[in-house]
């Protein structure tokens, strides 16, 4: 009895300390694997489980007497060893901490691009405790990619109607001056074509970083790669800078043939005018074209010292750096000269009483610079140039005719047994010094002419070479829809059909003549009177701009009026005639917003009064 009574005892005090014992049961770690990390590939990495608990640990939560086992899980890397910290991998992932290396960056080449981990190594860290309970945490090795340099490209020409102070070299530059891009005409990539006398600017703002979060690199620089020697190209630079996005390519100085100098007046009222100086791409001559090659760096991290040159990537310290080349070609924009051909005679040829070359109209014969010449005669063949890049020194090549001692000049000499409408055909090739070269070609045809002549028929109210016939609305109406009709009548004394051609023709304010310019405004000469002063300064010697036609015109005019019995008809008659020759040689002598004739037979309203005597009528 007293056996049974024993364990009954011993029973009821197991089944009341049950739940005391239960309460204390074996709590599972809690396993920290360490923070994520970003490291460059063949970079060693070192992982920890330091950070792991154990609840149930005798001192103070520690871990000391978990195990601990290290695995990679991401596919592309599984076959990774992991060893322990302080040594080389080994296999061994039984101690807190853990060491390999990222796989050298030819691998992770290699690893496909639509792999999501192919830049992110994911470890596995499963914690033990002493009685077996388990946990587990991962932590991610980021291969830190190398920043991507992107460069983009701003040419443009200037605009001189942008006076806006306010735009920039950009704003007052937006001609597009880019002639070929990457990929177009045979391109490469990498590869841009650029009108000279542009403003360039490389961009580099647009170069990308994966890693950090601002999404960009941390500093960048630029480097002339070749040419080693370009004056007013901008030269390497020898520091990396975090805001050297942006390269002007084009330097100078003050003076210089490439500076433009955009000057913008008092803009804010202080002393001195405003103004913004841009240097453009210099001319590419002699050496078309010019070919420059520049390298933009960057780098994701800072580089070390803080001004360390990044091209050397060791600089980048902890980080990548990532390159992009451009190849500029910079092209000549001379323009084509402009070529045109006139013919004369020779002096022997002249005074052996040779018929003079006539010039025909291409735009009807469909040749140009055709000149019907006489068999026998020598001609001159005069080459003319106008060139806005170029005042002088072109080289000329003429082909079918000889070149004088003046190379803008050849001799042709026409058979003397040649028969009407024979030819005789050749060029000239005019080269300026960028290499631009036209070709101009003539013809000699051979035969006889004699030059139409162009008149008027009497008209109302001027008569004279063009006649006014008929006038709407008032002949000086300041309104506009006035009409105006104006006959005309030729003649060719060989008998030839005439093709009749109009054209109206606008002076600017000066009146020229022949290179010369008629003064304004001119006063009146009184009746009277032979002496011509023209300009006013009391010389009564002066002619009117050199042209020997018109000259004699105003002479003959003058001196009808002065006649001691002036003659209207005979006035009227000459008036008519100056005005002619003077609209042939001048257009017709009036500003632009002038209407073409003038009813009191002035040859410009304030320009040239040479309005007939008081009291003489102009004929009806």
């Amino acid at each position: 009895m007293v056996a049974l009574a024993l364990l009954a005892l011993v029973a009821s005090v197991l089944v009341w300390a049950s739940p005391s014992s239960q309460a204390q049961a074996n709590q599972a770690p809690f396993a920290d694997a360490g923070p994520d990390q970003t490291l460059n590939p063949g970079a060693a990495v070192t992982l920890t489980g330091v950070g792991s608990i154990d609840v149930d640990a005798r001192s103070d939560g520690d871990c000391g007497g978990c195990e601990y086992e290290w695995e990679v899980e991401t596919g592309p890397y599984d076959w990774i060893q992991i060893g322990e910290a302080s040594g080389t991998a080994t296999d061994d992932t039984s101690t807190v901490g853990a060491y390999f290396e990222v796989p050298s960056e030819a691998f992770v080449d290699k690893v496909d691009d639509s792999d999501p981990q192919k830049y992110e190594i994911v470890v596995r860290l499963t914690v033990t405790d002493d009685d077996g309970a388990t946990d587990s945490d991962t932590v991610s090795i980021n291969i830190n990619q190398r920043p991507v340099a992107d460069i983009q490209v701003y040419a443009g020409l200037r605009d001189e109607d942008i006076v806006d102070g306010d735009l920039g070299a950009h704003g007052h530059f937006p001609v597009d001056a880019v002639i070929d891009g990457p990929g177009e005409n045979g391109n490469r990539d990498n590869e841009w074509d650029i009108m000279e006398g542009a403003f360039l600017q490389l961009d580099g703002s647009a170069s990308t970083d994966e890693n950090p979060s601002t999404g960009r690199p941390s500093s960048y620089q630029w480097t002339r790669v070749r040419p080693a020697s370009l004056d007013n190209y901008a030269d390497s630079q020898t520091a990396a800078s975090a805001t050297g996005q942006r390269l002007t390519v084009a330097t100078g100085s003050a003076g210089d043939s490439n500076e433009t100098v955009i000057n913008f007046g008092n803009i804010d009222g202080t002393d001195g005018d405003e103004t913004l100086i841009v240097y453009t791409l210099p001319d590419v001559q002699p050496r078309a074209p010019q070919t420059v090659f520049y390298r933009l760096t960057v780098c994701d991290s800072s580089p070390t010292p803080s001004t360390g040159d990044i091209t050397t990537a060791s600089n980048c310290t902890g980080g990548r750096t990532g390159a992009a080349l451009i190849r500029i070609v910079v092209h000549d924009t001379s323009a084509t000269p402009e070529v045109g051909i006139g013919a004369a005679l020779t002096s022997a040829s002249s005074s052996r009483g040779d018929a003079a070359p006539q010039s025909t109209v291409g735009q009807i014969t469909g040749v140009e610079n055709q000149f019907i010449v006489a068999a026998g005669s020598t001609v001159r063949l005069t080459a003319t140039v106008e060139d806005r890049d170029q005042d002088s020194g072109h080289v000329f090549r003429w082909s079918g005719a000889t070149p004088g001692a003046d190379r803008s000049m050849a001799v042709v000499r026409v058979p003397a047994d040649a028969a009407g409408g024979d030819t005789i055909e050749g060029s000239v090739t005019v080269i300026d010094a960028t290499r631009i070269s036209v070709t101009t070609t003539f013809q000699l045809l051979v035969g006889e002419n004699t030059a139409p002549t162009a008149g008027g028929l009497k008209g109302t109210p001027v008569g004279g070479p063009l006649s006014v016939l008929q006038v709407t609305d008032g002949f000086q109406n300041q309104r506009d829809g006035s009409t105006v009709t104006v006959r005309g009548v030729g003649n060719d004394a060989d008998g030839d059909s005439i093709i009749t051609a109009w054209s109206l023709r606008e002076a600017t304010s000066d009146v020229m003549v022949d290179e010369g310019t008629v003064p304004t405004p001119l006063p009146d000469n009184p009746a009277n009177t032979t002496a011509l002063d023209l300009n006013g300064d009391g010389d009564t010697g002066d002619t009117v701009g050199g042209n020997a036609a018109l000259q004699a015109a105003v002479e003959n005019w003058a001196a009808l009026r002065s006649a001691e019995s002036p003659d209207a008809a005979a006035i009227g008659i000459a008036t008519s005639q100056m005005l002619g020759i003077f609209g042939m040689v001048a257009g017709d002598g009036q500003a632009a917003e002038d209407p073409l004739f003038e009813l009191e037979g002035a040859l410009a309203r304030d320009k040239c009064n040479l309005n007939p005597a008081a009291g003489t009528a102009l004929p009806s």
